[in-house]
């Protein structure tokens, strides 16, 4: 207890000429001890011409433990100032003649201070924050002073120059007159998330540039696609022609064979010849059929969807031969050629009508 002390004698109080506090842990009937306070003084007695000490007690134990748990607390609070990992610094405000907050007196700052900012205690205390910090950006002083004058606690996080450190800093206001701030050093956690930002920006960036480059690809294969097709339709169109040419040649040589060949070799035939002749011709004749039989079978096939041997049937009535000829030719019965023919009608379209084959097939050629 900070006042403790043993009781005055007689003589302590005389010479001191005023009354004297002492105070001692007293025990009460029960056993149960308590703080008490002595105060002691010494009075003359006139008529007897001696001194009486007169002594008041008082029990004081609340304001012992008070005063021991105000100790206490303060100790902590020491304690967790000196400890604490965020930076503190306690300041008085140095007002202009305008009475605006223009500077910062340092109080006291706790060891975190000096690490972070790499100023030692004598440094600072007894300085001002633009002493120690010349170059202080404004904005940290904007804030400091909307404190000052607002009274309200604020947070800002912002880069510092001068250390070339970025801050997170909360600031209150004690009392008035006073601020208070605590900060903590955020360089690598805000250069981490620039970096983060900057990797996510090219990130985008590239992706954009690929769409892009898709996009083009995509259009230069529908350019290509679209060539294609219409390379494609004009090839259809090339082979559609083409084929329509080739039947129409086919049509031609047929019809010339028949028109400038075949009459004359049905002259030679009716004329009197040798056997040697004879037999050249029908080799010509058995050749020229050779030749001309696929344009025939074609041009068949393709306007009628014939058999190999209606077409046979059909090519020999477009030469004029009868059936009782044809089935000697075939070696085939007369019932069997009329069979072909009256399929040949019905396919291309005259059955039961008053047409005669061999004419209709000369006019479709």
């Amino acid at each position: 207890v900070p006042d403790v002390a043993s009781p005055a004698s007689q003589e302590q109080l005389s010479k001191a000429g005023a009354p004297q506090t002492c105070t001692l842990i007293l025990k009460k009937q029960d056993g149960a001890a308590f703080y008490a306070r002595l105060m002691s003084d010494a009075v003359k007695d006139q008529t007897k011409s001696s001194v009486q000490i007169r002594t008041a007690v008082t029990n004081v134990t609340k304001e012992i433990h008070a005063q021991e748990s105000l100790l206490d607390n303060e100790r902590k609070l020491r304690q967790m100032f000196t400890e604490m990992v965020s930076a503190c610094a306690l300041t008085e405000v140095i007002f202009n003649k305008k009475g605006k907050p223009c500077d910062y007196h340092y109080l006291e700052v706790n060891p975190a201070f000096e690490n972070i900012t790499g100023k030692n205690r004598s440094q600072v205390i007894g300085k001002t924050l633009l002493k120690v910090f010349p170059e202080t950006e404004q904005y940290w002083l904007q804030a400091l002073e909307k404190v000052v004058l607002a009274g309200d606690p604020i947070e800002i996080e912002n880069y510092f120059q001068e250390l070339d450190k970025y801050f997170l800093v909360s600031v209150f206001r004690p009392q008035v007159n006073q601020v208070a701030f605590t900060f903590n050093d955020i360089t690598e956690r805000v250069r981490f998330d620039k970096a983060r930002q900057q990797a996510h920006d090219d990130l985008e960036k590239m992706v954009k540039a690929r769409t892009l480059e898709l996009k083009l690809a995509n259009t230069n294969l529908k350019r290509q696609a679209d060539t294609l097709s219409e390379t494609n339709t004009a090839l259809k169109v090339l082979l559609k022609q083409r084929a329509a040419d080739k039947l129409e040649l086919e049509e031609k040589v047929f019809l010339n064979f028949k028109e400038l060949i075949l009459p004359y070799l049905e002259k030679l035939k009716n004329k009197k010849l040798g056997h040697k002749e004879k037999a050249y011709l029908n080799i010509i004749e058995s050749n020229l059929n050779d030749i001309v039989s696929p344009f025939v079978r074609n041009f068949s096939v393709q306007m009628f969807r014939l058999s190999p041997t209606e077409i046979q049937v059909l090519n020999l009535i477009k030469h004029g031969k009868t059936t009782k000829e044809i089935a000697q030719s075939m070696n085939l019965a007369t019932s069997t050629i009329d069979f072909h023919r009256h399929n040949i009608r019905k396919k291309i379209g005259i059955k039961n009508k008053k047409i005669n084959l061999s004419s209709y097939l000369s006019s479709l050629s």
